[in-house]
C-alpha cells in the first residue's frame, strides 16, 4: 500500500460552521480556520488517504468548477505539507481509493493560522497552574 496521510486524532479536535472548518491543535495550542478545498481534504483524511486519492476525489467532487487533477494535485500537495509541519496529520498506510465528497464548488485550499490563545491553550490544567491563583494564572517559576 502506499504511503498516505490521516487526520493525527490523538492531539487535534475539528468542527465544521458551513463552509468553515476549525482545528484546534491541542500540542502547540494553535488553531486553523480552513476554507476552499481544504474541507473537504481534512473530512477525506479521516481515514487514510494519498495524495493521489485525494486529488482524485476532490476533482470528482468538484465537478466542472475543477480545475483538472495536475492543479489540484499540485494544492494538495501543498496542503498536506503545510498539515504535517503543523502536527495536524500523520503518515499512515492508504489506498489510493478515497470516497467522492458531496459535489461543492472548488477553490485553493485555504488555511489561517492563529496562535493568539496557544499559550493558553497548551497549559496544563492541573499541573502548570498557579496554586492561589488557579487556572489559567500559570505558575512562576
Amino acid at each position: 500500500m502506499p504511503a498516505g496521510y490521516v487526520v493525527n486524532a490523538h492531539i487535534v479536535a475539528a468542527e465544521r460552521f458551513g463552509d468553515e472548518l476549525v482545528i484546534i491543535q491541542f500540542d502547540s495550542g494553535k488553531y486553523y480556520s480552513l476554507g476552499g478545498s481544504a474541507v473537504p481534504a481534512w473530512e477525506a483524511l479521516e481515514t487514510p488517504a494519498t495524495v493521489a486519492g485525494l486529488a482524485a476525489a476532490l476533482s470528482a467532487g468538484a465537478g466542472a468548477s475543477s480545475p483538472g487533477i495536475d492543479a489540484v494535485t499540485q494544492d494538495m500537495e501543498s496542503l498536506l505539507a503545510q498539515f504535517v509541519a503543523e502536527g495536524l496529520v500523520i503518515e499512515a498506510e492508504a489506498g489510493d481509493e478515497v470516497p467522492v465528497p458531496a459535489a461543492f464548488d472548488y477553490a485553493p485550499a485555504k488555511v489561517e493560522t492563529y496562535a493568539d490563545l496557544a499559550d493558553l491553550v497548551a497549559i496544563d490544567p492541573v499541573h502548570d497552574v498557579d496554586a492561589m491563583m488557579g487556572w489559567p494564572r500559570v505558575a512562576s517559576t
